[in-house]
């Protein structure tokens, strides 16, 4: 149903159940929040506007 296409989720806990649903092998995690919803401009349409997280990690 989903072969070609890409999944981003964020736990890897999900990986296996999401692969099995959709059949696409193209499921990664990020293993946290990668983008931020900083601003929503509500007009005529739904325009979000997101943002690239800064990584946190202290690796």
């Amino acid at each position: 149903m989903y072969k070609n296409c890409v999944f981003i989720i964020e736990s890897p806990n999900k990986i296996a159940k999401i692969k099995e649903l959709t059949g696409s092998s193209f499921v990664f995690a990020t293993g946290g929040h990668f983008v931020e919803l900083v601003n929503i401009e509500v007009s005529k349409e739904f325009n979000p506007i997101f943002e690239i997280k800064k990584s946190t990690d202290k690796k």
